[in-house]
């Protein structure tokens, strides 16, 4: 009688053969990223590199006035004692910076597009208006701000 064939045993995929990686809990006084983060921003507002109001760091903004695609990748491509992730701010931001006289007055890009693909949200602060603007025409300027 013939004896029937085992067919071979699957071999298990290398990541069945591994327990899954999980990190170990924090040790009892690790920092954190954001602990890294904050004490570098901290650390830029004492030195006069930027302004911090509460939990908004803010660098200060340049004068030139340029095309919203130009200042929003100004901001993104800003980082300060090696800390990115800048970006243009909300209207809400503008407003508070107003009110602690960070930025000057003039048209500031806002992070906000308009209805059409084409347009961005400037913040006049010498009037607190808002008003659009195509995002090709160099219409403001730009401050760069950073949260926690």
């Amino acid at each position: 009688a013939a004896v029937a064939a085992r067919p071979p045993e699957a071999k298990a995929l290398p990541s069945e053969t591994k327990a899954a990686t999980v990190p170990p809990p924090p040790r009892k006084g690790a920092v954190s990223k954001r602990d890294i983060e904050e004490a570098a921003l901290v650390l830029a507002a004492q030195e006069g590199k930027l302004v911090r109001i509460g939990k908004l760091f803010v660098l200060r903004g340049a004068d030139d006035e340029l095309t919203w695609t130009d200042a929003s990748g100004r901001c993104h491509g800003r980082r300060v004692n090696g800390i990115g992730g800048f970006r243009l701010p909300g209207v809400s931001e503008l407003k508070r910076m107003r009110a602690a006289k960070v930025i000057a007055s003039g048209n500031w890009w806002t992070r906000s597009k308009g209805a059409e693909d084409d347009e961005a949200v400037a913040f006049d602060a010498a009037s607190g208006a808002s008003n659009v603007y195509l995002t090709v025409e160099p219409n403001a300027r730009a401050v760069c701000v950073r949260t926690l």
